[in-house]
């Protein structure tokens, strides 16, 4: 995937959002809220989720998750 040729925007679907919530937060366990982003975008008219981790602020963004699905 060539995401320099991809427009990412805010998530907002509620399914995915419940991860800052959750004790539990699956592919981004271990990870404070501050350092995880999620994004979504559309391919072939299909929308994908994209999960963003880093170990802190001054470290790059690393995909933890990429998929048509809301993490479950």
């Amino acid at each position: 995937m060539d995401f320099d040729k991809t427009v990412l925007w805010h998530c907002i679907d509620p399914r995915m959002n419940a991860i800052y919530d959750d004790e539990d937060k699956g592919v981004a366990a271990g990870y404070e809220n501050e350092n995880i982003l999620l994004k979504e975008y559309v391919v072939n008219n299909n929308w994908r989720y994209i999960v963003l981790v880093r170990e802190s602020a001054n470290d790059p963004w690393k995909v933890a998750h990429e998929d048509t699905n809301h993490i479950q």
